[in-house]
């Protein structure tokens, strides 16, 4: 959320029109590494709203399965993979005019545009800009960012990351107390 390149996402790309659709995946479970995921689909997206357990297994203390999440924008699905125990995650934006994808664990980051297409009338997706080892300095790029923020959007910060985090509690919850 608060490196540079993807603060510079956000801010140079609204050419990609609107935010339509948008599908992540994860391993380790929805509160292990599907946070990250949750937090980069809140930044890009807006506010999650509500987190729709499609199915859903018990992981340790967490959750994998398949959720619908709708956020103020659009709706949009998410995957937390079972039996991978490796750390990963991925996420595809869909915009009315391209797409940004983000792979590797959010370290590399594809952003399409609409190009003509051969056949009249229609477009195709052709890559705009591609950024790689985008987060070899998270650690810093974080600290820096906050140091140089005010104390009241730290706090906001900090409020918007427990939200985020009572709302996975929620789900796991609803997941244990239904058993789907």
């Amino acid at each position: 959320e608060y490196d540079k390149t993807y603060i510079k996402i956000r801010e140079q790309f609204d050419f990609l029109g609107e935010i339509v659709g948008f599908f992540g995946i994860c391993t380790k479970g929805l509160l292990h590494n599907g946070i990250h995921l949750l937090a980069l689909i809140e930044q890009f997206v807006g506010d999650i709203k509500n987190i729709n357990i499609v199915k859903s297994h018990k992981h340790h203390f967490d959750i994998t399965g398949n959720f619908n999440i709708i956020t103020d924008k659009c709706t949009g699905g998410v995957v937390v993979l079972e039996g991978v125990e490796y750390s990963e995650f991925e996420l595809i934006l869909w915009y009315e005019k391209g797409k940004i994808d983000f792979k590797n664990s959010g370290n590399e980051i594809f952003v399409y545009k609409t190009v003509p297409s051969t056949y009249k009338g229609y477009s195709s997706l052709e890559v705009f800009k591609v950024y790689y080892d985008v987060l070899k300095e998270y650690a810093l790029d974080s600290l820096e960012f906050l140091l140089n923020e005010d104390f009241e959007t730290n706090k906001t910060i900090l409020k918007k990351h427990i939200n985020l985090h009572k709302k996975i509690f929620e789900v796991i919850k609803e997941a244990d107390e239904t058993g789907r």
